[in-house]
């Protein structure tokens, strides 16, 4: 399961925003397991495309799902601007075959609607 969360700081925020619990049962001993991390300002990276090719990802799949859903929180974004986001992550991700798949069913979204 993958949770985004969108903040938006005040200029010039510093410091704490916030952690994040993993509570988890191993599948194979049953064995509970816990962990946890504080988040600060000093992880976030400096744009979008400065992220992660991970989080980017995750964050383009979560867009596409709202963009499709006409989701009031993905208003501000169109199709053709989430394939190209998806297109430009390519290069990075290529050994990803589902990454190709992903290239070709958002181009084809944004042409089909024309949005």
């Amino acid at each position: 399961m993958t949770a985004l969360y969108e903040l938006q700081l005040m200029p010039g925020a510093r410091g704490v925003l916030g952690s994040v619990a993993l509570r988890w049962t191993d599948p194979a001993s049953h064995e509970p397991h816990e962990t946890g991390l504080g988040i600060s300002t000093d992880d976030l990276a400096p744009s979008f495309g400065d992220a992660a090719p991970r989080f980017r990802l995750a964050s383009l799949v979560a867009a596409w799902a709202g963009a499709l859903r006409h989701d009031p929180w993905a208003a501000g974004v169109s199709l053709r601007q989430i394939a190209d986001e998806v297109r430009l992550l390519y290069p990075e991700m290529e050994a990803d075959p589902d990454i190709a798949e992903l290239v070709q069913l958002t181009a084809e979204s944004a042409r089909l609607s024309g949005r």
